[in-house]
């Protein structure tokens, strides 16, 4: 019910899924606060992420939280009449990694590869815009039109969900439009 309406409702459904088949399927009411810590304190070391490495920290973090607003949320349904196992379980968020930017070689051969795609017009502009602002490929990519306006880029649905609008330099105000999905699909592994 509740999942069904987040934006990426499928993902934490795995996700929670993952936890519980790792944890081999117990029995909900049966789950003590301290197992779980237990589980996932050694749960980094498995080598169970996405690329078969350590779990980023992250990532549990957010199993943790949409495990504890699942039964929250049963709780508050009536579906559940027991103590939440996740409520006592505290999680801590690690600092955020060093960022780092391209050099001027490796976008001058970024776009020397942009060159050889039958998309390359679109790729620059959507590289471009990345680069003057910050913005993840897929934010560039959706851009529309109207999110273009005096000498400013108007990012929508955004990964924190949240729009956000940033100067540009180059007031050149050109027609943007949703880029066509095989140019996404150059970016999806």
């Amino acid at each position: 019910m509740h999942g069904k309406k987040l934006s990426s409702g499928h993902r934490a459904k795995a996700r929670m899924l993952a936890v519980s088949n790792d944890l081999k399927n117990p029995i909900a009411n049966h789950i003590s606060t301290k197992e779980l810590a237990h589980y996932f304190s050694e749960r980094p070391n498995r080598g169970i992420g996405r690329t078969g490495k350590e779990l980023a920290n992250n990532t549990i973090v957010n199993d943790i939280a949409n495990l504890r607003g699942m039964f929250n949320q049963l709780a508050k349904l009536d579906e559940w009449g027991f103590h939440n196992p996740f409520e006592g379980l505290n999680s801590v968020r690690r600092s955020e990694p060093e960022l780092t930017f391209l050099t001027e070689a490796q976008i001058l051969h970024l776009f020397e590869t942009i060159k050889q795609s039958n998309c390359d017009k679109e790729l620059r502009k959507i590289f471009k815009i990345c680069l003057a602002t910050g913005a993840r490929i897929n934010e560039s990519v959706l851009l529309k039109g109207t999110h273009e306006f005096d000498c400013k880029i108007t990012f929508v649905n955004t990964k924190r969900k949240r729009n956000r609008t940033l100067p540009i330099s180059d007031c050149h105000h050109t027609k943007n439009r949703a880029i066509a999905a095989r140019v996404l699909s150059y970016f999806r592994t």
